[in-house]
């Protein structure tokens, strides 16, 4: 307060501010395409050594991701094994998909943003050490399927949106993020809130979410909304 009289203030005014360290990759968050490569080379051309700076990226950090407003297609996949939801390891596959969509008489259409329940959700913040332990979710090949389709990003409701561990060939680490970010340019989204969409049997809505534009960051934290 006291500095405050000094610069001339009358009132007793005070304020509360904070310093915040963290990764971008926290909580619900947002892939930038420059996050993943494979090899030397990241989406559109671009390539490690001349897109990746002492400040960040270059050329495909999250100040490029434009506002997304758009449908949102959200698919339930959390019962495919008959149970509340999907363990750990569980691959999602293309044909998994397709039954769905065709069950639920929808389809992913070009600019859509498709959100996967597998109902692994529910341990985030509750069991923390079953959360990290592994995750369903989608194999490459229904990764490139949904990118066939022209959507532009793809989220779920798990850490890393692809099962964990992979199953068919474990020796290849992470290879939904190397498609989707590095060859198809489609982002990915991860720790979605998408239980109680699920639950009110929501496949399509307005879906919208507007990425913070750090300078050159690889992903950002963002709070995704379903407009019904």
């Amino acid at each position: 307060m006291k500095v405050r009289a000094e610069l001339g203030a009358t009132n007793q005014v005070g304020a509360n501010l904070e310093r915040v360290g963290m990764t971008m990759h926290v909580g619900t968050h947002i892939d930038a395409l420059g996050h993943f490569s494979i090899g030397e080379h990241l989406y559109g051309g671009h390539n490690v050594e001349d897109s990746v700076g002492d400040f960040g990226l270059k050329d495909l950090g999250i100040e490029n991701i434009p506002p997304m407003v758009t449908r949102g297609l959200c698919l339930d996949v959390s019962k495919l094994d008959d149970g509340d939801h999907l363990a750990a390891g569980r691959p999602v596959t293309a044909d998994d998909l397709k039954r769905l969509c065709e069950a639920r008489d929808v389809a992913p259409q070009a600019g859509d943003v498709v959100m996967l329940n597998t109902g692994w959700g529910r341990y985030f913040m509750t069991d923390n050490e079953t959360y990290l332990e592994g995750e369903p979710g989608i194999d490459e090949g229904a990764a490139k399927w949904l990118t066939e389709q022209g959507v532009v990003a793809i989220g779920a409701d798990n850490m890393a949106l692809e099962v964990l561990p992979g199953t068919r060939h474990p020796e290849i680490m992470m290879p939904v993020h190397q498609h989707c970010l590095v060859e198809a340019g489609v982002h990915i989204i991860e720790n979605m809130a998408l239980a109680e969409l699920a639950a009110m049997g929501v496949d399509t809505f307005c879906f919208v979410v507007l990425p913070v534009k750090f300078k050159g960051a690889t992903g950002c934290p963002v709070r995704p909304v379903a407009i019904l």
